[in-house]
């Protein structure tokens, strides 16, 4: 055998143990770095190098598809082969779950399949997962809904969108909040102030709040300071003239339709700022 041939062997053994001889891993891939290069690559649980290193971050491979890598600042995903199958083209990039991948280009956010195909449009604010499994997508300061296959199940409306409890969500407009149902319709109309979740086919809702001020007496401590924020001086009083604010709440329970529930009205007292009278 010459020389020649020697080392055509030798590089094919190399091209085997890196790539597999181009078919696909079957077994647990674990990320490894290269601490010369400072590249990343994979390895088996022996700590055989399958895939060789050559990003500059590599993420692990779960069961529902491609890993994420990334390389000269810019996001992508490979195969267990080490194949690039989707481009290095995102700023940002998520692992996939349910078959969809959060990604990111220029402060803009959408979802990806495992082909690459754009799913959910990369032009959102903000994007979230909801324990259902639908999308919550942000645009201009609205919130709306998708389901996993990209279509609008709740167009962006809203300010805000809470998780769903007992088949309803609170949502919030104009600074008020009401519910939507399971369909996605608003059932209970954006007229609280604030709300909790439904449990047990209630919710309680705050429908006004009042303030009103008044004179007391109560301790009190004072501080000066100079103008490096240091405390030069304080000083305290057990009998201090105090401004006291008194906030006047009132909450009701309602039903899944809206309906007030019968004895549910009540005010709660509580205590707001307090300030030292000069």
């Amino acid at each position: 055998m010459n020389k020649k041939n020697v080392i055509a062997i030798m590089a094919s053994v190399g091209f085997m143990v890196f790539f597999g001889c181009g078919r696909e891993y079957h077994g647990k891939l674990i990320p490894v770095e290269n601490e010369k290069t400072g590249k990343w690559g994979y390895a088996d649980t022996l700590g055989k190098i399958i895939i060789a290193p050559a990003w500059d971050m590599a993420a692990s491979f779960f069961s529902d598809g491609p890993a994420v890598v990334k390389l000269n600042g810019k996001y992508g995903y490979i195969d267990k082969k080490g194949k690039n199958v989707i481009p290095m083209i995102y700023d940002n990039a998520g692992d996939f779950t349910d078959s969809l991948a959060f990604v990111s280009v220029n402060n803009k956010w959408g979802y990806i399949d495992k082909t690459g195909i754009e799913i959910i449009p990369i032009k959102y604010d903000r994007v979230g997962n909801l324990p259902s499994g639908e999308i919550y997508c942000q645009l201009y300061g609205k919130w709306g809904i998708f389901d996993r296959n990209g279509k609008v199940l709740l167009e962006e409306i809203y300010d805000e969108i809470r998780e769903f409890s007992e088949g309803m969500a609170a949502v919030k407009s104009w600074n008020k909040w009401g519910f939507i149902d399971n369909n996605y319709n608003l059932v209970i109309p954006c007229e609280y102030l604030q709300v909790d979740d439904f449990r047990d086919g209630r919710a309680d809702v705050i429908i006004n709040k009042t303030t009103k001020t008044q004179y007391g007496t109560g301790a009190a401590r004072t501080q000066n300071y100079d103008a490096s924020g240091r405390i030069t001086s304080s000083s305290s009083s057990s009998n201090a003239a105090l401004l006291i604010e008194i906030i006047y709440t009132t909450y009701r329970s309602i039903d899944k339709t809206g309906k007030i529930i019968t004895g549910s009205e009540r005010v709660i007292e509580s205590t707001g700022q307090v300030n030292l009278v000069n």
